[in-house]
């Protein structure tokens, strides 16, 4: 294991495994056409783009390509194959906030204590919009698999960064973590990424003990995607 994937499940942290359903080892033709799909269909919605590129420190393996950036607050590390699976770590930027000019809670928060319930909308939504976009180049065959995995979450309290919004009382999660993993139609997943991963959200939400209104949420994500978060 690497220092940057140690550091990324030291604390909280996303996975993300998308693939096609039936496996064909060199489904996509070259490593090069692999770094091109994820340039080009990279989602840039926020300042720090899903999945992180960084030409100068790709690596190239037998059958992947892979990125591994210790950036603070965004250590993460991401493996495409010609298969067309990619595998994505991240750490939660709530766990490394002394990176963060402004705190926003306005008190202490310690590693494990808080998630951010915007940020865990946006990666969703992220991470949902990229897979459509794979799935529109064909990488992912007909039926595609979608697993995300949010660690680290037992005793973790999903709280809005700001004063102005509520979750509610007690929104802490049980759980050690909430893995989801769900297998589509490649067909009917693109037209509907967007409302999925919004239903993944909610999902998430009632693990906390949260009641999140899909309407006022659906609102959050269509600003994200205009760029007015």
């Amino acid at each position: 294991m690497s220092a940057v994937l140690e550091k990324i499940k030291e604390h909280g942290n996303w996975h993300v495994i998308i693939r096609p359903e039936t496996f064909i080892q060199e489904r996509i033709d070259l490593l090069s056409l692999c770094e091109e799909l994820v340039e080009k269909h990279q989602v840039r919605h926020r300042g720090w783009y899903f999945p992180h590129t960084d030409a100068s420190r790709l690596q190239r393996g037998l059958d992947y390509i892979e990125l591994e950036t210790d950036c603070p607050p965004h250590p993460e590390a991401w493996r495409f194959y010609q298969s067309g699976q990619f595998v994505f770590w991240s750490a939660l930027g709530e766990d490394h906030l002394e990176h963060y000019p402004f705190q926003g809670t306005g008190r202490e928060v310690q590693p494990g204590e808080w998630l951010r319930v915007l940020s865990s909308l946006f990666r969703l939504s992220e991470v949902y919009e990229f897979a459509a976009r794979l799935a529109q180049q064909g990488v992912l065959g007909d039926q595609l698999c979608l697993r995300v995995e949010l660690n680290g979450t037992k005793g973790r309290v999903m709280e809005f960064s700001t004063p102005d919004r509520s979750m509610g009382m007690n929104c802490t999660c049980i759980e050690e973590s909430l893995p989801r993993e769900r297998v589509f139609r490649t067909s009917e997943f693109i037209p509907k990424a967007r409302e999925l991963a919004l239903q993944h959200f909610i999902w998430l939400s009632e693990r906390f003990q949260c009641k999140a209104l899909e309407h006022v949420f659906r609102r959050d994500q269509e600003r994200f995607f205009e760029g007015r978060y």
